[in-house]
């Protein structure tokens, strides 16, 4: 078994990308591919929120080359926000908004800019030349399109979400292909891309979670998508979080998986930790503590929301709050959102980081 590199989510951060990958001499002060005979996984999520998401795909892009003629690989995982955006762009409505205001509005600026469109108004809706852009033959939806649903290495699994049910395992990445190019708009939230699904998944069952496990004969599984600000070893070593926040804690970091070891690499900590028991290394920066967002919380227990509408449709989603939790390190809203259409309301439990809704939410009761 050799060792593997991996990044956790990047959020439109090129810069805490290339400093990741610097940290192992993955690539060089040219930001170009050295490193030879290895495998990396990046987790998903390289867009929205920060400055160059389309950067970022266009480097991970040309990279992806590169790794090749070292005679290695960089697998790159799709994540919750690139299904959001390839939904987007086949001309879901449900994915067009979930997208934006879960950070696309920072890559809609960045492709107005891109496409010399600075004068625009960047508030929602977007332009449809945007969507074609993210469909599976648009500039920037073909490249998404060839991320993985997942990767096994060694008996380890990543996934961005994780597993916890049985899969198409062995053609997972065909059939996702498949429906993007069926432009299967219908299986936006069910499956593999429901909550419960790869993409989006955060609540675990130890049994699940074993069960999945001995069915692949895996060692244990590493998934990015919840952030923890710090690296976390759970269920008895059975599930690895590596999502140490690198954007929002402005923190550049590689973890090395070989044998039972995991070694954590950031500018400020180099430290190993045993992959067999449980244990939480946090990485938050002690200068970023004071500026994480959204400590208090703008609205109470009982509010309803009003969070968007889309022009042109009768379509509107409220939130109503009927709880405030703290998981993660960060600050929920708990509640029921309200999707109401022309056919009737829909609503599904769920809940939303606090910033989010205080952000773009407007009380109307």
């Amino acid at each position: 078994m050799g060792k593997i590199i991996v990044i956790g989510d990047i959020h439109g951060r090129l810069d805490l990308l290339q400093e990741s990958l610097k940290l192992k001499g993955i690539i060089d002060k040219n930001n170009r591919w050295i490193g030879e005979n290895i495998q990396v996984v990046q987790m998903g999520d390289l867009i929205d929120r920060g400055p160059d998401s389309l950067k970022v795909i266009k480097f991970v892009h040309n990279l992806k080359k590169q790794a090749r003629k070292k005679n290695s690989q960089f697998h790159v995982l799709l994540g919750n926000h690139e299904i959001m955006a390839l939904f987007a762009g086949l001309g879901c409505d449900e994915a067009k908004m979930h997208w934006y205001y879960n950070g696309g509005d920072s890559v809609y600026s960045e492709w107005l800019k891109t496409t010399g469109r600075e004068d625009y108004d960047n508030s929602w809706p977007c332009l449809p030349e945007f969507y074609e852009d993210f469909s599976p033959t648009g500039f920037y939806g073909k490249m998404l399109l060839n991320y993985r649903g997942l990767v096994e290495i060694d008996n380890i699994l990543f996934s961005h979400g994780g597993v916890v049910k049985e899969i198409p395992f062995n053609n997972l990445d065909e059939k996702i292909k498949g429906i993007f190019l069926k432009k299967d708009l219908s299986q936006y939230g069910k499956g593999i891309f429901s909550k419960r699904g790869i993409f989006w998944l955060r609540d675990y069952d130890e049994q699940e979670v074993e069960k999945i496990n001995k069915l692949r004969g895996l060692r244990y599984q590493v998934v990015g998508h919840t952030p923890k600000n710090g690296i976390s070893v759970e269920l008895g070593g059975k599930l690895v979080f590596v999502d140490v926040g690198i954007n929002q804690n402005d923190l550049p970091c590689a973890i090395t998986l070989e044998g039972e070891t995991i070694e954590i690499h950031t500018p400020y900590i180099h430290k190993t930790i045993k992959s067999t028991e449980d244990r939480f290394i946090p990485l938050v920066r002690r200068d970023r503590i004071k500026k994480y967002p959204y400590k208090n919380p703008k609205y109470k227990i009982g509010d309803l929301i009003k969070l968007f509408s889309v022009s042109g449709h009768k379509y509107e989603v409220y939130f109503k709050i009927t709880g405030i939790i703290k998981d993660y390190n960060m600050k929920w809203y708990e509640g029921e959102f309200l999707y109401q259409k022309e056919n009737g309301t829909k609503v599904e439990l769920g809940r939303w980081p606090i910033g989010h809704i205080d952000k773009h939410g407007r009380i109307v009761n």
